[in-house]
């Protein structure tokens, strides 16, 4: 009968730490400060493109339209040795680039603010992850915690959890919210000429990846401060590695470029990836020449998530192994 009782205390102890973690995270008022602080940046990029942006006529529109065909022709006149297949790519320019207004251009637009806005998010729960990570170290509030639930891994792992959850929802609301504002400016302030026809797929596939991003970068602050049981020292510690060890790598040792963080995220958001310099080789018939490694999207978030998985396993060993004090 005992077992029993201590099974089903077991089940609903779950709940209970996760709904304690979330209510945790959502009383500090750091969090929510730093979480309107990028609604607030939304809301100010939207502005400013509202103001910075016209919409073209009708008119404005078909005599773009009209400079463009006649910069093809011309083109493809004066370069008659181009191949058929090869001439949209070297000749064809896009109508809007032919417009005398400025207006909000969906296909040059929208992804390119996404991304900025992606990577301003992720900076900001990154910061989320580290407060997190270190406030019950700080306040000295984890052995109380430990007591009440002394099970050390499930406690990180539930705190890391609501973290990452925090960063999808996040990230989610930033991507539709920008999406929705932009769909307006285009309407209003803009045009859609010159949308592909893999404009939506290709821009949902963005906004996954930036949430992805957002929820590595969430969890990596989380786990470095809870291994350094400092939010500043963790906040220290980034900085460095940043722009100092990675610096030096990319000077001294071009070979290891393909691992680091800065060019992981260049891959893993850029459409197709991205291809680093790995310095000069030795090609057998071709002489020295640069290296070059393709980054691509799925390459640079194994990287990424390696790592932030190794970081997330070192925390939770150190976390069951090291003293409280």
């Amino acid at each position: 009968m005992s077992v029993g009782v201590q099974s089903g205390d077991a089940v609903t102890e779950r709940p209970r730490l996760l709904r304690a973690e979330i209510l945790r995270l959502r009383s500090r008022r750091f969090v929510a400060l730093l979480l309107a602080i990028g609604f607030a940046i939304v809301l100010v990029v939207s502005i400013a493109q509202f103001f910075i942006h016209a919409r073209p006529s009708s008119a404005d529109l078909a005599q773009a339209q009209v400079q463009a065909d006649q910069s093809y022709q011309q083109c493809v006149t004066s370069n008659p040795d181009i191949p058929v297949d090869q001439r949209d790519q070297a000749c064809r320019q896009p109508p809007q680039d032919f417009l005398s207004s400025s207006p909000f251009v969906a296909a040059d637009e929208m992804p390119g603010i996404a991304t900025a806005l992606g990577a301003g998010i992720a900076a900001l729960l990154f910061l989320v992850g580290t407060t997190s990570g270190g406030a019950d170290w700080s306040a000295k509030t984890m052995p109380a915690l430990l007591f009440w639930e002394s099970r050390r891994t499930r406690v990180l792992l539930t705190k890391l959890g609501v973290v990452a959850g925090l960063a999808v929802v996040a990230g989610v609301l930033t991507q539709v919210l920008w999406t929705a504002i932009a769909a307006v400016l285009t309407s209003t302030r803009g045009t859609w000429l010159g949308k592909p026809p893999d404009f939506w797929s290709q821009l949902v596939w963005l906004d996954l990846r930036l949430v992805l991003v957002a929820v590595l970068a969430a969890a990596a602050g989380y786990a470095l401060a809870s291994i350094i049981r400092n939010t500043g020292a963790a906040l220290g510690v980034t900085f460095v590695y940043l722009v100092v060890v990675e610096n030096v790598v990319r000077f001294f040792f071009r070979s290891l470029t393909p691992y680091l963080v800065a060019e992981n995220l260049g891959g893993l958001v850029n459409p197709g990836g991205v291809i680093v310099t790995t310095g000069q080789q030795f090609v057998p018939g071709q002489g020295i020449r640069m290296g070059e490694v393709h980054l691509s999207n799925l390459r640079s978030g194994l990287t990424l998530g390696l790592a932030v998985l190794v970081l997330v396993t070192l925390a939770t060993y150190l976390f069951r192994r090291r003293d409280l004090t």
